[in-house]
Parts: C-alpha cells; structure tokens; sequence
C-alpha cells in the first residue's frame, strides 16, 4: 500500500511536487476501473471549469432562484445550498449511505461518512469576485504614485498598466474571474462537501478516504446518483451532468440535456461585466480623491511648491459607454494573455461602438465576448495547448535523434 505524504508544510518545493505527483497517479488505481471513472481531477486542463463555462464557451453563474437548500443532521449548522437537482439527488444519496450502515456494508463509527452532514455547498461568485476586485485594487492603491493622479483618465490608465504588468493570472472582469482558480468549482452550485478537511494534506484523504474500508462503496453509490468524487478532496461530491443518473433528477425541473442546464439554470457573466467593473473603478476612484484631495510638487527652479487639485468625484455616471468598452477590451485582452495585436484590439473597439451607438450597450458586450471567445482553443494551459506542446515534444526528440 501506498503511503502519501504530501503536505503544504513540507519545505522543499521539489519533495512536495513528487508527492503530489504520486497522490494523483496513484490515489485510486486500487479501486476498480470502472468505480475510478467516477473520480476527476478537477484542477486538470479545463475541468477547472467545469459547471462555470457553457456549451459555447461562456462564463455563466448560478441563477439564485434555481438553487435549494441542502438538509443537514445537525440543526445548528449552517445553512447550505446548491442547484435544485444537485439537492435532490444528494438527499438519495445520503439515505443510500445511511442504509448502507444500517446493513453493515460501511462502518458505523466513520466521522464523516456513518453520519454525513454538509461542511460546504455553493458559494456566491459575486460575493467572491467583489471580495477579490476589492484586494486587487486596494494593492493597486498601495502602489500607485499618487501625484501621477489628477484625473479619472489617469486613474484608468494607471490601473490598465498596473493590469498588464500582472498579466492574465489576475482577471478583473466577472467572466474572467469565474474562469479561472480566483473563483471555485462551489460557484457552480454543483458540488457538495461532506468534511471539513484541508485539500493540503494527503495524509487525512489516505487515513479518512482512502483507507475507509467500503471506499469502492462510497465510490459507487457517489455515481449511482450522478456524483462525481473529486480526486483532490474525495469528500467532495461534484455532480456530473451527463450522468444517466442525474438526468433522472433533472427531468423533474423539465432539463433534460447539459445546454438546457446552463441556460436556464445560469446567467452569462459577461452581461454583468461592465457594470460591476464601472462600480468598483468609480468607487475606488472616489474613495482615492477623497483620501488624496490635492497633492505637491516642489518647483525646483522657483523655490516654490505647486499645489495640483485632483479632479472632483465622480458623480451620477457620467462617464459614457464609449469610455468601458475601450477598457472593457484592454482587460479581456490581457485575461486571454495578450493574444489580439493593436490592429485587432482597434477594429474591434471600432465595431463594438458602432454596435453600442446603433443597437446597445449590451449588444456590444455580447459582440466582444463573442470575439475573445473564438480564442479559446488557443488558451494557455487549456487541452489543445498541452496536446500541441506534446507533439513539440515528440517531434524534437524525433528530429534530435
């Protein structure tokens, strides 16, 4: 039997990467081929995304009248939700373990899994996005030099460069956050956490998970609902929503195949893009100002020092569409690391106003994000990347030898 080891404690990078490496390759392989096809690594490729990207490649978020409230033993607990089918099925499948126990296919005396209660279930994006645009600003402050700030316009430039310097691991839109690690797979309102355990550990999966002795049972009756195991946290159920079994859940709110899950169920990001990003850059604008009123300079050649008086607040919007969706572009483009030329970047703010003047705003939005969208295959880290990458590889070692 295989003991892992790995822990964020562990000092030496390299001993703490083979660790790792060992735990992924080889947590599950003693279960059954077929009981392991219902473990994902969630933090692989696109499957970081999973329940967060629709069929056609857009952000979506849970719409809240769709989520329902998970019961737990434990009266005093908090309350946790997640999307109305997921309830569902997670209820059966609770009662599937419960009589397991009772019959003497699982242990009575496991403390996450004789009795399970729910430790963590859907999170709210925007509460984790506004929490995360909040700290990225608040460090953009803390290193802005203030006397290169005395209007709006030099706020935003500053901001865009201070963007483009920690490039595309730093997403400032919704849909960019969403996609990427910033946000969580419990956005998606499709996962379930049954422990209070730390993914940092590998000795706690193998002591409460791996090593439970009717681990295939969990396994099993996790995919028997349509769940989902995740290989990371194993007591984390993620529900798998081309699953006959899940299906048989989500009929009774009349979906029957993934895109109608994500379109009914979900709301596009990008619609809420410049709305959340114009409040967080004009609220942090004027919290700036009101902090930093006027600033100094000292005129060397007079002897004298200048006063420079910030511009005013900014007040009712009064700044125009034309305006957001120049920055809007900028920011997608450095959340998709950089991949349109100033060419590009410029025929496309030249067709997205012409959309916002003759149609809307949101006519525009949806013109952009469809334009980055076509990008996606192209992304960094992504399967198409990696695919690419090893036939690089193959074919230097074809040519070196």
């Amino acid at each position: 039997m295989t003991d892992y080891k790995g822990k964020n404690k562990t000092k030496s990078t390299r001993i703490i990467a083979a660790q790792r490496a060992i735990y992924k390759l080889n947590a599950f392989k003693k279960n059954s081929d077929e009981r392991a096809k219902s473990v994902k690594n969630f933090n692989f490729a696109e499957r970081t995304q999973y329940g967060r990207v629709d069929t056609t490649f857009n952000t979506v978020y849970p719409n809240r009248s769709e989520l329902k409230r998970l019961k737990n033993p434990d009266k005093e607990s908090r309350i946790y939700s997640c999307q109305n089918f997921v309830a569902d099925a997670f209820e059966r499948f609770v009662a599937k373990m419960k009589q397991a126990v009772v019959f003497g296919n699982c242990p009575k005396d496991h403390p996450y899994l004789t009795e399970i209660k729910v430790y963590g279930a859907y999170q709210d994006p925007y509460g984790l996005y506004n929490e995360y645009l909040e700290g990225f600003l608040d460090t953009f402050v803390d290193q802005v030099d203030e006397k290169t700030i005395l209007s709006f316009d030099d706020w935003t430039n500053q901001f865009l460069f201070f963007c483009k310097r920690n490039g595309a691991k730093f997403p400032i839109t919704f849909s960019g956050f969403q996609r990427t690690d910033k946000s969580n797979i419990f956005s998606s309102g499709l996962a379930i956490s049954i422990s209070d355990l730390k993914a940092d550990d590998d000795t706690k999966k193998q002591e409460f998970f791996l090593d439970y002795k009717a681990i295939d049972f969990y396994i099993n009756a996790a995919k028997q609902y349509g769940f989902y195991v995740d290989l990371d946290k194993p007591w984390v159920l993620v529900a798998d929503l081309n699953s006959p079994a899940m299906l048989l859940y989500t009929k009774k709110y009349d979906l029957s195949t993934v895109n109608q899950i994500l379109s009914e169920n979900y709301s596009l990001c990008y619609e809420e893009d410049i709305r959340l990003l114009r409040s967080a850059l004009e609220t942090s604008y004027n919290e700036f100002i009101y902090v930093n009123p006027y600033n100094t300079d000292l005129d060397t050649s007079k002897c004298k020092t200048k006063i420079n008086i910030n511009n005013k607040l900014i007040i009712n919007n009064n700044i125009n569409n034309k305006y957001y969706i120049n920055i809007y572009i900028q920011l997608r483009n450095i959340e998709e690391y950089s991949i349109l030329t100033d060419a590009d970047i410029q025929r496309l703010k030249e067709k997205a106003i012409f959309f916002e003047k003759k149609l809307d705003i949101s006519r525009s939005v949806s013109y952009i994000n469809g334009q980055f969208n076509k990008t996606v295959l192209s992304r960094p880290g992504g399967m198409n990347d990696l695919i690419n990458k090893q036939k690089e590889r193959r074919n230097s070692d074809i040519s070196n030898n």
